[in-house]
């Protein structure tokens, strides 16, 4: 059985943490480039979601100055992607969280992309042995112990279903579902504070305040336990 954990962890003197920090709305993903399992990844890819000028005074003024060089490879709209010599995590007792999760869980642990945003490194990963749960415990005791609470959090622990997204979904919205809920969400029921009540709703479609409240219940529902599915 596949096993997948979630963590988010802040680094508040790393580079790319600073970086989505100031420029509110960047984002940066973090595809490793490893030669071998046995290897360590010494180079990335880096898709960074962010103002074009921001982008390009982060690369030269600082990540170019203090790390060393970079390849643009692509360019379109906010969205730059350059391969880099270092892909600049932190580190705790000199593993970076990648290593620390790979020294545990096995070599044949995998990792999706690295999301960096709002002064937050998102991991996720995928461990084959059937020991990967504990030994996750083992890693998350080992961080939890150099970082502060507000600083490293696990968000998601479970089993990990390859197959999940290539099924049916039973979960859409019926028409009723879909109509009530874009309206609610057009009209700011959702909004804080909230711009519409119940009642405005119900009128909008001829119906109950009973009735509106069902069908919101109802699609809320659905999309929450899709979500986490």
């Amino acid at each position: 059985m596949l096993r997948e954990f979630s963590f988010k962890t802040a680094a508040h003197g790393n580079l790319l943490c600073q970086f989505t920090e100031r420029n509110k709305g960047s984002w940066i993903l973090i595809h490793l480039l490893r030669p071998s399992s046995k290897a360590k990844a010494e180079r990335a890819m880096f898709t960074i979601h962010a103002d074009p000028t921001a982008t390009d005074r982060f690369l030269v003024d600082e990540f170019g100055r203090r790390y060393g060089t970079y390849e643009v490879l692509s360019r379109e709209g906010d969205l730059t992607s350059v391969e880099v010599s270092n892909y600049l995590l932190p580190t705790y007792r000199g593993l970076d969280p990648i290593e620390l999760a790979t020294n545990l869980l096995g070599r044949d642990a995998f990792f999706a992309p690295i999301l960096v945003e709002e002064g937050y490194i998102h991991v996720r990963v995928v461990g084959t042995a059937s020991a990967a749960g504990k030994q996750f415990g083992e890693m998350l005791r080992r961080i939890s112990a150099v970082t502060t609470p507000d600083d490293f959090k696990l968000t998601h622990s479970g089993d990990y279903d390859p197959m999940k997204r290539l099924r049916p979904r039973t979960d859409h919205l019926s028409p009723r579902q879909e109509e009530v809920l874009q309206m609610a969400i057009e009209l700011g029921y959702y909004d804080d504070p909230r711009k519409c009540t119940l009642e405005t709703l119900a009128k909008q479609f001829g119906v109950s305040k009973a009735a509106v409240h069902k069908r919101l219940v109802s699609a809320e529902s659905k999309i929450i336990k899709s979500y986490y599915a």
